[in-house]
């Protein structure tokens, strides 16, 4: 029985990561790295803190959030889009919004919420409804009463589920939400480690290897560091320190997680870079350095998709202007990470204090796919599968083969189908996976098979006869039973009785 591999042809797909290329922020503002390099680009978003936005794997704006209001990629509201609850009190809520991405989903996306007002709160998009501009399906769920501004995010070990993060206000516990195919785990983990936080006001973020977490409190002159376990979801040996720097807002992660940035605009504030330890206490309490002089910026820093760090900076009422700062060279020490407070000109459009909030990246892609087939004689089953499973959803196989009844349609991985007759049949897959959903065909021949016309012999004892018929090509033979034959493999063994 021979084997083959059937090709799939479609169209060019773009399956990059291109999730967090697309940028919301400020008041009015965007950028776009689907080139490599920022390119500025408008919005409808008008926000002084709370931002967060994503985009499909080619780097396509889907919505935007200010934790509030909800926008399509046409930059209008979406359907449903009004009214969440990352709303602040006494400050806008720093972290107000994160939108996280069901894995194993084409098209489900949650948007948690964090307010000082109403705690912790999430909603669900659907971007399936309303031809891929998307609906808001479910609003506010409840998830924690506790007040909070802080949202992080990172990935679980197995690099498909998702760890969502928060820490509370007057509190030292720090709570963290498993996020998987099935949804929100009903269980979270709590873990009440380090200084108390005694306001929620500034950041909270993961590095990108998932095992550090570093937080800022803005009105406690607080700066935390604590060590995370991406299996457990725990959080511990949290360390802070206070006062060294005075309004901190922001934080942030070099790439490798060799360095901890940190923005503060009060007394000794600045752009200020730690050399991460594996102790947290050494980290912090070792000398750092003020990249940005006298300059300091009133916003957070964030990792971008170039792998440098930009920096949000509401300009004061005399400014002529709005710029992004950037670190070009986050991994590099000192000077040489080379910061520039005039990093990006926002022309029209303005920073506020913060950029849009982390949105991982998918890490399972469907990339390269085939189809295996074996098996094509009638009456034989007919073997299919797909090479690369990466990142597959669903699958709907169509045997072209409407004489066969339900047994044309499978959805299995890798089915088995038996033709109802010889012909040519056009085989159809639809194929779901984490970014779209794609069809494939495939022309697929059933032969007739070998056809016998063996009939009764009689044979003279101990006389060698020739049994069979002619050898065909990739077909295999097996008589039974096998006694008095040559061969029970060959198509014409000889026959002694």
């Amino acid at each position: 029985m021979g084997k083959i591999l059937l090709f799939l042809f479609s169209p060019l797909l773009l399956l990059g990561q291109g999730e967090y290329d697309q940028w919301r922020f400020g008041y009015g503002s965007g950028l776009d790295f689907n080139s490599g390099s920022p390119v500025v680009v408008e919005s409808s978003i008008q926000s002084s803190e709370s931002a967060a936005s994503v985009s499909d794997c080619s780097g396509q704006l889907l919505f935007y959030t200010d934790g509030e209001t909800v926008w399509s990629s046409n930059n209008s509201i979406m359907d449903g889009g009004f009214d969440l609850r990352g709303v602040g009190g006494a400050y806008p809520s720093s972290q107000g919004a994160i939108i996280v991405k069901r894995p194993k989903s084409s098209s489900i996306y949650y948007i948690f919420t964090a307010s000082d007002i109403y705690g912790l709160n999430y909603s669900v998009v659907n971007m399936a409804a309303n031809g891929g501009q998307g609906k808001v399906i479910q609003k506010n769920i409840k998830l924690s009463g506790s007040l909070t501004q802080k949202l992080g995010v990172t990935y679980h070990q197995n690099q498909e589920d998702i760890w969502v993060i928060t820490h509370y206000e007057n509190s030292n516990v720090y709570e963290t939400f498993l996020v998987t195919q099935t949804g929100i785990s009903p269980t979270s983990i709590q873990s009440a480690t380090g200084p108390t936080f005694t306001s929620s006001h500034g950041d909270i973020k993961f590095n990108q290897q998932g095992n550090k977490v570093g937080a800022v409190v803005q009105d406690q002159n607080l700066i935390s560091l604590a060590d995370f376990n991406n299996v457990t979801g725990k959080v511990s040996n949290s360390y802070g320190i206070i006062g060294q720097y005075n309004s901190p807002h922001g934080c942030e992660f070099s790439p490798s997680g060799s360095k901890f940035y940190v923005t503060a605009w009060g007394l000794n504030g600045g752009v200020i870079q730690f050399q991460v330890s594996s102790n947290n206490s050494s980290t912090l309490s070792s000398d750092a350095e003020n990249l940005s002089g006298n300059f300091k910026p009133n916003g957070s820093p964030q990792l971008a998709p170039d792998g440098k760090i930009y920096i949000a900076h509401d300009p004061d009422f005399w400014s002529f202007g709005s710029y992004l700062g950037v670190i070009n060279f986050p991994e590099n020490a000192g000077a040489s990470s080379s910061f520039n407070k005039n990093g990006i000109y926002l022309g029209s459009s303005g920073s506020s204090w913060e950029l849009p909030n982390v949105t991982l990246i998918n890490n399972n892609i469907l990339e390269e796919i085939e189809i295996e087939a074996e098996g094509f004689c009638h009456n034989s089953e007919t073997e299919f599968s797909l090479s690369n499973t990466i990142g597959l959803v669903d699958v709907l196989w169509d045997f072209d083969d409407v004489n066969s009844g339900v047994f044309n349609f499978s959805n299995d991985i890798s089915p088995n189908h038996i033709f109802s007759s010889p012909g040519i049949y056009t085989v159809k897959v639809t194929v779901t996976n984490v970014c779209e959903i794609e069809e494939y065909t495939k022309i697929v021949v059933i032969d007739e098979g070998p056809v016998s016309e063996l009939d009764s012999l009689k044979v003279c004892s101990f006389t060698e006869s020739a049994v069979g018929f002619s050898p065909a090509s990739d077909v295999n033979y097996n008589w039974s039973p096998s006694e008095g034959l040559s061969s029970n493999t060959v198509s014409n063994p000889s026959f002694n009785s």
